[in-house]
C-alpha cells in the first residue's frame, strides 16, 4: 500500500463492504455500497480497502505529522514473552512463542514445565494436599449414599397434604418411604405397613374407634325402669 508507520484496520463485509483504519493521529472510514441495500457481491478487501489505502498515502504526504511511528500504550498493561500452546511464559523448550499484552497483574509468571515440576517431590511422584477435612469429591460421594424425605411424623410415610406434622429425615439410599401418608392411616394405633391393612374403616375417628364396642349383643337391648 506503499504506507509507513504505526497502521491497523479491519474490513468488513456484509451486503456492502468497510474499511475503518487508523494511525496515531487520524481515523478513516470507507463504505462501498449501493444506496438500495442491493448486494455488492464484493470483498470489502478488494473495493474498500484500496480506496482508503489512497486516501490515506496522500493525506500523510500532505501532512505527515498525521502519521506516527507507534501507538501510545495505555497505562496499566503488560507484555510479556508465552508459549501460545500452553498459555505459559516461553521456556526454552517452546517451539514457538509470541508477544502478548495483558492487564497488570494477570500475566503468567512462570511456564508451564516450571510448574509442573514445583508440583513434584524430591522422588519424582506428584504432591497431593492432605486435608484433615474430607473433600470436596468425598463429601458429594457421601451426598450420594443418604436421601433427605419429608415424612408424616406419624406415620412415617411420605408427607402429604393430610398430614397434621411432617419432618425432614434422612434416610440411606434405598431405605426411605416410598408409600405416600394417607388421612385414614393417621388413626391407626400402629404404623401402618406395606402389607397390612388398617383395622379403621376409612372415614372413622378416633373417637368413633374408641367407643365402638367390639361384639354387639344378640337379642332385644333391655332398658331398666327408671323408677324401679
Amino acid at each position: 500500500m506503499g504506507l509507513k508507520g504505526a497502521i491497523a484496520g479491519k474490513t468488513g463485509t456484509t451486503g456492502d463492504g468497510w474499511f475503518v483504519g487508523y494511525t496515531p493521529n487520524i481515523v478513516c472510514a470507507v463504505w462501498v455500497g449501493f444506496d438500495d441495500n442491493r448486494d455488492l457481491r464484493m470483498k470489502a478487501a478488494d473495493v474498500a480497502l484500496p480506496i482508503w489505502a489512497d486516501f490515506m498515502k496522500c493525506a500523510l504526504d500532505m501532512r505527515p505529522e498525521l502519521g506516527g511511528e507507534s501507538f501510545a500504550k495505555p497505562g496499566g498493561l503488560v507484555s510479556v514473552e508465552i508459549d501460545p500452546t500452553t498459555g505459559c511464559l516461553a521456556s526454552p523448550d517452546s517451539t514457538s512463542r509470541r508477544q502478548e499484552v495483558f492487564i497488570s497483574g494477570t500475566e503468567p509468571f512462570s511456564n508451564c514445565q516450571e510448574t509442573q515440576e514445583a508440583e513434584l517431590d524430591s522422588n519424582g511422584d506428584a504432591v497431593t494436599p492432605v486435608s484433615s477435612d474430607k473433600s470436596d469429591a468425598e463429601e458429594a460421594e457421601g451426598a450420594i449414599d443418604n436421601i433427605v424425605v419429608e415424612v408424616c411424623s406419624l406415620t412415617g410415610l411420605i408427607a402429604s397434604p393430610d398430614c397434621p406434622k411432617t419432618e425432614r429425615r434422612t434416610f440411606a439410599l434405598g431405605k426411605e418411604p416410598t408409600e405416600m401418608c394417607r388421612a385414614e392411616l393417621h388413626y391407626s394405633d400402629r404404623p401402618p405397613s406395606r402389607d397390612s391393612k388398617s383395622e379403621v374403616e376409612p372415614g372413622a375417628s378416633l373417637i368413633e374407634k374408641q367407643i365402638k364396642p367390639q361384639h354387639m349383643p344378640s337379642g332385644p337391648a333391655r332398658v331398666k325402669p327408671p323408677y324401679q
